[in-house]
């Protein structure tokens, strides 16, 4: 399951992913993420914050994915924090770790104070809305 927020004032978008993606659900999931970034509208960048301390280990089809999405976008995201705890995907999302606007944090505090593009992002705007 996932759920993607948009903050279009910040530029930013907050990714929660829980228990196993299935093909389908990752061709689901690429869409909508692709929706999200197309309505934030930026040509200069954006930035995104993803929980992954619900999510269960994925197939290595599914960490491949990710990792293209990260490197291949036409509009970077300035910076990536990878919000992943002390959970068992904590080694898979070690491979999302392509460059240096990528990181990984064990909490939320500081995953948002890294990956804000201003101080005033307070945790609390993160808390994702209901699961696809």
């Amino acid at each position: 399951m996932y759920a993607i927020k948009t903050d279009l004032r910040r530029r930013m978008l907050h990714i929660t992913m829980s228990g196993f993606f299935s093909p389908e659900l990752s061709d689901a999931f690429i869409v909508d993420l692709r929706k999200a970034i197309a309505d934030l509208s930026v040509d200069n960048g954006y930035f995104v914050l993803v929980d992954l301390r619900a999510c269960a280990l994925q197939s290595q089809a599914m960490v491949e994915i990710f990792q293209q999405f990260i490197t291949a976008r036409p509009h970077h995201a300035k910076r990536i924090a990878l919000l992943a705890g002390r959970s068992v995907s904590r080694m898979q999302a070690r491979r999302l770790l392509v460059d240096d606007r990528v990181r990984m944090f064990d909490s939320d505090e500081e995953a948002a104070r890294w990956v804000a593009p201003s101080p005033d992002v307070g945790l609390d705007r993160w808390r994702a809305p209901a699961s696809v």
